[in-house]
């Protein structure tokens, strides 16, 4: 059973890189057990999209709720999904990235 694009929800997703083995993880905050690697950022943003809608895919195929989103972020934002966001911005030592972005 595929997800169509009306069924995704528009969620938040965080990456970081990895200090030690240089690679980055990415996850999406609204279903924390999920993570995923990439050589890039951009590979390890594809891959915990890939991850979130195999996880999607089981939630619609039992009849169980998508999760909400966690954040709202307006279509007018003047941040957009590329752009460079560092979270948290409390720890300047761990470089984080986060955005909202449809799948």
């Amino acid at each position: 059973m595929t997800i169509t694009a009306e069924e995704l929800p528009s969620y938040t997703y965080m990456w970081e890189k990895c200090p030690e083995s240089g690679d980055w993880v990415a996850r999406c905050l609204e279903i924390p057990d999920l993570s995923a690697y990439g050589e890039t950022n951009e590979e390890a943003l594809t891959e915990i999209k890939v991850a979130v809608c195999g996880w999607l895919e089981v939630l619609k195929e039992e009849g169980l709720p998508f999760p909400s989103p966690l954040y709202s972020f307006p279509s007018n934002s003047s941040v957009s999904e590329s752009e460079d966001l560092s979270w948290p911005r409390t720890v300047p030592t761990r470089q984080s990235h986060i955005a909202n972005a449809s799948l």
